[in-house]
């Protein structure tokens, strides 16, 4: 069932993109628990709606699934700014692409050079 990219791809290939968002908002950080049978008297039908909800059934039934924690903005844009880098784009550059400052894209730069992630980063490719 669960392929090596992970559980919320495998998710949002089964019911789509807008009721796996859906999905995370309101089960993050929890397990949800996939009926055998998809009714329409269950919340997830109501919450993502019922043919999402019979493609999750149809995939996943009888499994405990952990939804992780939603990312946030803050971390999309920490791993969007760390590829520009990694691009070797300039302050100036990121600061356009980001639609922030060049200051802020000097500000992101140092948080990710001195919390060492662009080392990672670096070091894994």
């Amino acid at each position: 069932m669960t392929k090596p990219h992970g559980i919320i791809e495998d998710i949002g290939a089964a019911i789509g993109y807008t009721a796996t968002s859906t999905l995370v908002r309101w089960y993050a950080e929890s397990t949800l628990y996939v009926p055998l049978e998809a009714r329409e008297d269950h919340a997830l039908a109501k919450i993502i709606g019922m043919p999402a909800y019979r493609r999750l059934v149809a995939d996943f039934a009888g499994h405990s699934i952990r939804i992780p924690k939603p990312i946030t903005e803050a971390d999309a844009r920490a791993r969007r700014v760390a590829r520009l880098l990694r691009a070797g784009r300039t302050d100036r550059e990121i600061a356009d692409a980001e639609g922030v400052t060049e200051r802020r894209a000097q500000q992101l730069r140092k948080q990710l050079v001195d919390g060492g992630i662009l080392e990672l980063l670096n070091a894994a490719n």
